[in-house]
């Protein structure tokens, strides 16, 4: 029987990286609340921001599905608790993007619509339709036809492992991902010209590369690995999705907010607000 067993050193390596990064999203997220009043954590959503902390570490909790004999519960939990949250995030981060743009270039252009989607609450509608939409999809998928123990048996080894239920639905739950984080990173884009302490072009890039190269190694290696390989090339991609938001998007301003206190101050914020307002006339 061959399967992914807690005991052995991948599984212990991928349990403590995982450990590890929970524990980083609870001390930024301890570390962001402390210096709530801050232009930096306001700058980085606020309250989303720690919204945004919340999900990484729920995301990072699909890996230990992942260890272990497969069971119908893992199977189903697997995939879906990653997707949910990171559909969460990556929706958190896309109004985020598109709430900077739109307060540099859109409020004094489209005055109406902006007073519009401030009113409303538009960012927490955005994130509840795209969060409740992915749930919807997994559990259609479960319900449906989702995954569940399979045993193959390549050469003289039985391997455990989970099917992939219906594909159109994990494709379709994969998709929505996919597309916030094109838009993601389009406002991003379009930000680049933005003062520098509103700039995250570079933050959202840095986190979208390390989504796309390990969910595209992933897709790769799944063809080309033995099966007895998978769980451990989806713990990875998981990881290093989780781990490449924590230190894209809030490695540099937990390094402003514990080395460069002087730059989070309202008075910096303002010069560099002034200095892009004269920069535009």
């Amino acid at each position: 029987m061959v399967f992914l067993r807690y005991d052995q050193p991948v599984s212990i390596v991928l349990s403590l990286a995982t450990i590890f990064s929970i524990l980083l999203c609870g001390c930024t997220l301890v570390l962001f609340a402390c210096h709530y009043d801050t232009p930096v954590v306001k700058s980085a959503g606020g309250k989303m921001s720690l919204l945004i902390l919340c999900f990484l570490g729920l995301s990072s909790i699909s890996i230990f599905f992942f260890i272990g004999r497969p069971s119908p519960t893992s199977c189903n939990l697997g995939i879906p608790t990653f997707l949910v949250f990171y559909t969460a995030t990556m929706s958190c981060l896309t109004v985020r993007a598109f709430q900077i743009v739109s307060v540099f270039k859109m409020a004094a252009r489209l005055p109406r619509a902006y007073e519009f989607w401030v009113k409303h609450g538009g960012q927490w509608v955005i994130v509840s339709i795209c969060t409740i939409t992915q749930v919807f999809l997994s559990i259609l998928w479960m319900s449906i036809s989702g995954p569940q123990p399979f045993q193959m048996k390549p050469n003289r080894e039985i391997v455990l492992l989970c099917t992939v239920g219906n594909y159109y639905f994990l494709y379709a739950m994969f998709t929505l991902v996919g597309l916030l984080s094109v838009l993601c990173f389009s406002f991003s884009y379009m930000g680049t010209d933005l003062p520098k302490n509103y700039n995250e072009g570079k933050a959202v890039t840095f986190c979208l590369l390390i989504f796309f190269i390990s969910w595209t190694l992933f897709l790769t290696l799944f063809y080309v690995l033995e099966p007895k390989y998978i769980s451990t090339i989806i713990q990875f991609s998981i990881f290093f999705s989780v781990f490449g938001v924590l230190l894209g998007y809030f490695g540099p301003k937990c390094y402003i907010i514990i080395f460069k206190p002087e730059r989070n101050t309202a008075t910096y914020f303002q010069a560099a607000i002034q200095t892009y307002t004269l920069q535009t006339r």
